[in-house]
Order: C-alpha cells, then structure tokens, then sequence
C-alpha cells in the first residue's frame, strides 16, 4: 500500500452524547486541501474510515478499527498526498456504514459544493431520465461513471445536455466556469 504524508489528522469529541445516531457526513465533496467526516456514537464502538482508489484497492487508512466513546466527532483529514480523481471513502461505525463518492481536485482551485447554492451553479433534475440541465454555461463538463471512467466530455456544452444514452446507475457531473470555477454533483440515471 503506497504511503500518503498526512499533516494534520484532527479528531475531537465534542459532546458525551451522540444527539443522532444516524449522522455520517463527509464534507466538502468536491475537495482540494481539507476533507472532514463527522459523526455521532450512541455508545462507544469501533471505527474504521478507508479510502479506496477508482480500482476499488485501499489507498489510506486514516483509522483502522479505532475505539471511541459515544458523542459527536469530527475528523479531518489535511494535505493529503492523494492525486486529484475519484475516491469512495467507506465510514464503519459498529454496526452502520456508510460509503461515500468523493472528487480530489488540485490545490489552489475554486470549489463550489452542492450546499453553496447560492453560487446558483447546479445541474438537474435529479434522478437524471434524458436531459441533464445545467444552471449556466460552462466551459466544460465531464460525466463519469462509479468507476470513475468519463462516459462524456465536452467543452462548451449546451445548457441542456442529452443524456439518454446513459446506462442507469450513479455518476459525477464535474464541469468548469468560464472563470474557472469548480463544479461538482453525484447524479442518478433513472
């Protein structure tokens, strides 16, 4: 397994008492320099949070089988050497999981998330059926499928992008802004 230099890896507990045990959240997706995973233990347990690559082979490990006390956490990883694609982080809380779809982008790039709406920078509907709509013009665009292979790509696409030839199943819309803004979102296909 290749290393990966961490500069920081922050984990804090913030309350005694999980207030919703169902809470997995990873955070920003896309990200360039900072990833954080939050969540609540009801009851003590173990946690494992694994990184894998597109191929499906573990790259990182930030914890393996850690014991925690129940409450709040949040953990973030920083300056990780991870090279800009597509990783799914798998969260094992005990008995829940969760898998998460997430995008490395180079340092020093503009990132918008989904939860920044009011950069009003979005495409849907959500699930997809034929036409993927875009919220402005973009300089480019790239579909990728959950093994991060590029099923479309193109520079100055149209706002409304044909998408009926898409398989059903999970992808990752990415484009960029004229002013070279980064905009990311998992879709569906129905």
């Amino acid at each position: 397994m290749k290393k990966l230099l961490i500069s920081l890896l922050l984990l804090v507990a913030i309350g005694a008492n999980a207030q919703n045990a169902d809470s997995i959240n990873l955070y920003p997706n896309p990200y360039s320099t900072q990833i954080c995973l939050e969540f609540d233990l009801d009851h003590a347990d173990t946690v494992t949070w694994s990184i894998f690559d597109r191929w499906g082979r573990l790259v990182y490990q930030p914890y393996n089988h850690v014991y925690l006390d129940s409450g709040h956490y949040k953990n973030c990883l920083v300056n990780d050497s991870l090279k800009d694609g597509v990783y799914y982080h798998k969260v094992d809380l005990g008995s829940r999981a969760k898998t998460f779809f997430v995008n490395k982008v180079s340092n020093g790039s503009e990132i918008l998330t989904i939860a920044e709406k009011n950069s009003k920078l979005f495409a849907f509907p959500n699930p997809l059926t034929d036409v993927l709509i875009l919220s402005e013009k973009l300089a480019s665009i790239s579909i990728m499928d959950i093994t991060g292979r590029k099923v479309l790509e193109r520079s100055f696409p149209p706002i409304r992008i044909d998408v009926s030839g898409l398989t059903p199943g999970v992808y990752l819309v990415s484009g960029k802004t004229m002013d070279h803004r980064i905009f990311s979102q998992k879709m569906e296909k129905q």
